[in-house]
């Protein structure tokens, strides 16, 4: 079976750095988050998201890094981008 794919991005909301988890519909990985203690759902990005920190990362590695593949490549190219920072 082909591993499920989370596509990560980062955006600043209200001066908090988030990290945003874009999921296609999806029962079993979103059961799983909602396990996950620093995920909650953002009605305003319609996605799943965590406060861009190194432990909201280690979870989330733990988490789902068995399960799903994490595509960094957006949060990749959001913190070359010297307009984010």
């Amino acid at each position: 079976m082909e591993k499920r794919k989370i596509y990560l991005s980062l955006v600043k909301y209200q001066g908090k750095d988030l990290l945003l988890l874009k999921i296609s519909r999806d029962h079993y990985l979103e059961k799983i988050i909602q396990t996950m203690e620093n995920a909650a759902w953002s009605e305003v990005f319609r996605s799943w998201y965590m406060v861009y920190n190194l432990e909201s990362l280690k979870q989330l590695e733990k988490t789902l890094g068995e399960i799903a593949v994490l595509d960094f490549a957006e949060v990749d190219n959001k913190l070359k981008d010297p307009d984010f920072v």
